[in-house]
């Protein structure tokens, strides 16, 4: 009976950590925060470049990320190791293709080799004889060759004008089929128009939209820019412009939240904008989470997607066109 406890007590124990542990990623997932910071540059040419970073739980998963003027480029490590895409598929197909050209230029190789060899075997007697017979059948052959490529030709010509009759008899069909679903789309859209102008602007979809906006809201609220640095100068060529533009630029309240520099240039001739800035945030996924189950779990949410699909269903997509 002791044993049987112990063991008892043994299990409980390792289902304890293991419960543990589950619980601890899942805190560790939703409450710790993935972290960005991004850096740029504006030239007067509007030429510009961005780096930036996203890392998370103290850089064990780190992505990093540049723009520019080479194009779009990036590299995800975890624990400081690289992942780097594999392309052995591609490097195999590449091996079968050499192997392909090399065993077809062996075989043409060994062909034209043996070719040679049979005409270098040849007797004399035979090259002679065969001399003076294509001398008195030279005139002959001329015409005849001369008749067989007129022939050929007009064949060749009849062929390629029936293959261009049917390719534009083909093109003709399809721009048909394309307008005739294009006009059986659009008679579906009006038809259903009305429904769902019923639905968006019903009062339980104006709930629904509603509650859409707040939930929005509220994750631009705890993803949006932590800190703001911006040194920017801009002219827009003319005094007036310039200033009206600085003008309204001071109208925003973020403008005063932030450590955000504008300086006017008066003096260009000019349009251009050029300066330096950095952006860094945060975003935790139980915020996501909060938002996914206040509209899933929300009846009229439910409710108006249901409907709001069957209606799209019945009235087809534009995938339906091609």
């Amino acid at each position: 009976m002791h044993i049987v406890l112990l063991i008892l007590k043994i299990l409980g124990i390792a289902l304890l950590v293991i419960l543990g542990v589950i619980l601890l990623l899942l805190l560790l997932i939703l409450f710790v925060p993935v972290r960005y910071q991004a850096e740029g540059e504006i030239k007067e040419d509007m030429r510009f470049g961005i780096k930036g970073r996203v890392h998370y739980l103290l850089h064990i998963v780190s992505l990093q990320f540049f723009y520019l003027e080479d194009g779009f480029s990036y590299t995800a490590k975890i624990f400081g190791i690289p992942l780097k895409p594999k392309r052995k598929k591609k490097k195999r197909e590449d091996g079968k293709a050499d192997l392909a050209s090399v065993e077809k230029d062996e075989v043409f190789e060994a062909d034209v080799s043996a070719s040679e060899e049979l005409s270098d075997t040849k007797p004399a007697d035979t090259a002679e004889t065969t001399e003076q017979e294509d001398g008195k059948t030279g005139g002959a052959k001329e015409k005849e060759a001369a008749g067989d490529i007129t022939a050929r030709s007009g064949k060749n010509k009849k062929s390629k004008i029936k293959r261009l009759l049917s390719k534009v008899r083909e093109a003709i069909e399809k721009i048909k089929s394309f307008f005739q679903k294009l006009y059986a789309a659009i008679t579906n859209f009006r038809k259903n128009f009305i429904k769902y102008k019923e639905l968006i602007t019903g009062e339980i979809g104006k709930r629904v939209i509603n509650k859409g906006l707040r939930e929005l809201l509220y994750l631009f609220s705890h993803v949006k820019f932590r800190k703001i640095r911006t040194d920017m100068r801009f002219s827009l060529g003319d005094p007036a412009r310039t200033g009206q533009a600085l003008g309204a630029l001071c109208l925003f309240p973020v403008m005063y939240r932030y450590r955000i520099s504008v300086f006017p240039d008066f003096e260009a001739e000019k349009s251009y904008v050029e300066g330096e800035f950095q952006v860094s945030g945060y975003m935790r996924a139980v915020h996501f989470l909060r938002t996914f189950l206040h509209l899933i779990l929300d009846k009229e949410c439910r409710g108006f997607v249901k409907s709001f699909t069957e209606q799209s269903s019945d009235s087809g997509t534009a995938e339906d066109l091609f």
